[in-house]
């Protein structure tokens, strides 16, 4: 029987018999599979986001906090936390304290005008250590602080106890052009490195103000070289110019 004389049956069947078989028909076509898009930017997601966010914004804050050394961050400061040393260590007596004032102390009576001083790294600390101590400064306090000295630079080694107990390391490089600049060639709080011109034009203003302190005199730094342990200094006092 072909198909055209299925359909001639079928119209010819009764209407309750003819519905029957159309629900039959019904039921054994396939069902159609409906495929929801799901939006990358559900609420779900956004909030997965924003804590992924948080927890990479609190691991920086962490590890940057730590390696400052000023604060003690859990787990932070056991893995990213080293207390810093000087490159080596300088001792520093009262003698080379009363060297130093007399090597400037002389020239300056003797009303040069230009000062060539050669200091050694003992004489520079035992300046800086009696600077520190005999200020009154009740926000900055330092335990501990010395003055290296090498052909490629001075480094500065500061221990901290006020505002914040911690370590201040400062590498600074004389630049023997006609500018005759102070360069900051490294400047750490801790084991953090931080931009560095951030402390270089504070860095060229203390060494000169510091200098007129001392000799009683205002002196402009006109040149500077290095050797292992030695700075060798070419000053001219101001009223001379």
């Amino acid at each position: 029987m072909t198909r055209l004389d299925d359909n001639q049956s079928l119209a010819s069947a009764p209407a309750d018999i003819q519905q029957a078989i159309k629900e039959e028909a019904q039921k054994l076509r396939p069902e159609k599979t409906v495929i929801k898009k799901r939006s990358l930017f559900s609420c779900g997601n956004c909030v997965l986001f924003l804590l992924v966010l948080l927890l990479l914004f609190s691991s920086l804050a962490g590890y940057t906090l730590a390696r400052t050394g000023l604060f003690q961050i859990p787990i932070f400061s056991a893995l990213f936390y080293q207390t810093p040393a000087p490159s080596h260590l300088v001792t520093a007596t009262p003698s080379d304290l009363e060297s130093f004032n007399n090597k400037l102390g002389q020239s300056v009576i003797l009303g040069a005008k230009e000062i060539d001083l050669s200091l050694t790294e003992a004489e520079l600390t035992a300046v800086v250590q009696n600077g520190f101590l005999e200020s009154d400064s009740e926000s900055l306090v330092v335990s501990y602080v010395q003055v290296a000295v090498a052909d490629s630079g001075i480094e500065f080694f500061v221990q901290l106890e006020k505002p914040l107990r911690g370590f201040l390391t400062v590498n600074i490089v004389p630049l023997l052009d006609d500018e005759k600049k102070i360069k900051v060639n490294q400047l750490k709080i801790g084991n953090l490195v931080i931009p560095r011109f951030i402390g270089e034009s504070y860095v060229q203003k203390m060494l000169a103000s510091e200098l007129s302190k001392l000799s009683g005199v205002p002196l402009e730094l006109k040149g500077i070289s290095l050797e292992p342990g030695i700075i060798k200094l070419n000053l001219v006092p101001k009223s001379a110019k």
